[in-house]
């Protein structure tokens, strides 16, 4: 490792037109960003710099390259001392499918998309988990127990009414012009209400 560190010294020194010497290596200071430009022309590839916010964890590019070397570098600082990213990905979390060009957030969602719906021509997509809706809070009612009004004050009443669809998908074939294609239509089987409405008299 020493015997490589030298030999690229010297190689920079001569870059630098510079005479390398024992005395040049031993007290060879750390370079600065600024500095990398020198070092990208010396060694002939691009350098891209990292750092990590300490209180929100998240990486970002604080140095972009703009060398059009096919070698590319990417070094992460921390602290004043620069560590070599072997995976850019792993780093910045970000886990892209080569395939899709879909990006996941772990390694083991990447892995279980290569597995499953990479392989698909189609993805159907749905919502994850239902939502219940939830009505606006009747402001009026809100201000009289916010204040305290009672007495023969007569409440709003909400009324609510509740659907519950039940469906099949059903396979089809058919297009909608040149880019949408219909594949499973919504099939609906039985539908449910439920309302809180006083019968009328």
């Amino acid at each position: 490792m020493l015997k490589h560190a030298k030999k690229r010294v010297e190689e920079f020194c001569k870059f630098e037109v510079k005479v390398y010497s024992k005395d040049i290596f031993n007290q060879f200071d750390a370079m600065e960003l600024m500095q990398f430009e020198r070092l990208e022309d010396c060694f002939k590839l691009a350098i891209n710099v990292y750092e990590m916010d300490q209180d929100s964890g998240v990486v970002r590019k604080i140095r972009s390259s703009d060398k059009l070397y096919e070698n590319v570098i990417n070094i992460f600082e921390y602290k004043h001392h620069a560590m070599y990213i072997t995976d850019l990905d792993k780093v910045l979390g970000k886990y892209p499918c080569v395939t899709c060009e879909a990006v996941l957030d772990t390694a083991q969602k990447l892995h279980d998309h290569k597995r499953n719906k990479c392989q698909l021509a189609v993805i159907e997509r749905f919502v994850k988990k239902p939502k219940m809706y939830i009505p606006s809070k009747n402001r009026m009612k809100y201000l009289l127990e916010k204040y305290h009004v009672s007495g023969t004050v007569v409440h709003y009443i909400d009324h609510f009414i509740v659907n519950d669809f039940e469906y099949i998908l059903v396979p089809m074939n058919d297009s909608a012009g040149a880019n949408t294609k219909f594949t499973k239509p919504h099939q609906a089987v039985s539908v449910s209400i439920c309302d809180c409405l006083l019968p009328m008299r």
